[in-house]
């Protein structure tokens, strides 16, 4: 005799282990920033400005030669950030999968992409800037100089842009042999990946082509280490913000480092409370450190 509806006695199969979307894992960024991080709300970098030696004028009550070197101060305020979640007490036994371990290691990735997102806010964002009259602090918010910012948001990336680039971190005295980093979109390695200087070998060695980095781009091409990232700013829809920065460009003030916590929860009828947080600011170290390059990005963005 034939089976009668065996559909409804079938095995439905899964896959026991959780996978997480398709996300960025961990901060890009994090090592390559000024970081510092005392136990204090507020930290602050000070510089001395660029003075000149002169000739010396002989048997002078008064030389005259004093320069008159400036002090400078910029200061990064910490913020606090925090991710939780609510798991109830039940959950646990009913899936297969313990989902607290499985929280705190989402949280852990997001907590990487808030750093990247502080650090790219600092270097093209206002920096604080501490001024004294007297014994009376004032800070004031400072944008970035003009000087340093390259492009309109018309055209898309290119090797003059990138050549104008060079030409402006040598311009500041930044050398050549300073490592630099270049955050760009996934359309701007795109763009890249369609340029004859950076995929020929007419301009790049053979042996470079065969090992392009992850990044999509030809390592220490025009002497910069390159970082794809969905992180950096939109300026407006169409345009999008790079940045090129050595590591002195921008200080990271972190108080609390990235802290989990896993706890029941009594005032939730003891439901688990998987947590993860830290307190974070940036500032803006110095604005010749910074190359801000605007470029036209088809498409709308996000």
């Amino acid at each position: 005799m034939a089976l009668t509806n065996p559909q409804n006695i079938r095995v439905d199969a899964f896959n026991s282990h959780v996978r997480h979307l398709a996300q960025q894992e961990a901060s890009k960024l994090l090592p390559y920033v000024d970081k510092d991080s005392p136990e204090a709300e507020t930290n602050a970098w000070d510089f001395l400005g660029i003075g000149e030696t002169g000739p010396k004028s002989r048997d002078t009550a008064s030389a005259g030669n004093e320069t008159g070197r400036q002090w400078s101060r910029r200061q990064a305020v910490a913020v606090p950030y925090v991710d939780h979640e609510l798991v109830e007490s039940q959950d646990p036994t009913m899936m297969m999968t313990d989902p607290n371990s499985k929280l705190i290691r989402s949280m852990g990735m997001a907590a990487g992409r808030a750093y990247d997102d502080i650090i790219l806010g600092a270097a093209i964002g206002n920096a604080n800037v501490i001024t004294r009259s007297g014994a009376v602090p004032t800070t004031t918010p400072t944008a970035l100089a003009a000087g340093q910012i390259i492009g309109d948001g018309l055209s898309p990336i290119s090797f003059d842009y990138l050549a104008q680039v060079v030409k402006l971190f040598g311009t500041n005295e930044i050398d050549p042999t300073v490592f630099k980093v270049a955050v760009v979109s996934p359309h701007q390695v795109y763009e890249l990946l369609n340029l004859t200087e950076q995929t020929s070998s007419d301009y790049v060695a053979r042996e470079a082509l065969q090992k392009l980095n992850a990044s999509g781009v030809v390592a220490n091409w025009m002497g910069m280490h390159w970082i794809m990232s969905t992180r950096v700013p939109v300026e407006t829809n169409d345009m999008r913000s790079c940045v090129f920065m050595t590591m002195d460009a921008v200080g990271l003030h972190s108080p609390q480092d990235v802290t989990t916590y896993f706890e029941r929860d009594p005032s939730r009828q003891y439901a688990w409370r998987p947590q993860c947080e830290f307190s974070a600011g940036a500032v803006r170290l110095e604005d010749a450190q910074i190359v801000k390059l605007i470029v036209a990005e088809t498409g709308t963005l996000a």
